[in-house]
């Protein structure tokens, strides 16, 4: 399988082969399921390529929440020590869990 870079993976991605760093450290498992927030920290760890598998896959609602909330988690990260910013990230995680029941 081809390698790809860190920034040409999308969220929900499975990694092919562990992702190691140049040192041969192994960052993330063979099997691990990417998230917005785990690309965040791949560039820090020292890793930016990486394989990932070729699925074919229907993206349910639990996925779909999940991504959404990783988005949101990735977004407030630089916040969390702010209580103004982390009243607004408990908000929208409020507002994306009750907009998404219907």
């Amino acid at each position: 399988m081809p390698k790809i870079t860190a920034d040409k993976a999308a969220a929900g991605d499975v990694a092919a082969e562990p992702v190691v760093n140049d040192q041969g450290r192994t960052l993330l498992p063979k099997g691990a399921r990417l998230s917005v927030a785990v690309f965040s920290r791949l560039e820090g760890w020292g890793g930016s390529e990486l394989t990932i598998e070729v699925v074919a896959k229907e993206v349910s609602d639990t996925d779909a929440d999940a991504g959404l909330l990783d988005e949101l988690e990735h977004r407030f990260l630089v916040s969390e020590t702010d209580a103004t910013m982390m009243h607004i990230k408990q908000i929208a995680r409020r507002h994306l869990l009750t907009v998404r029941k219907g």
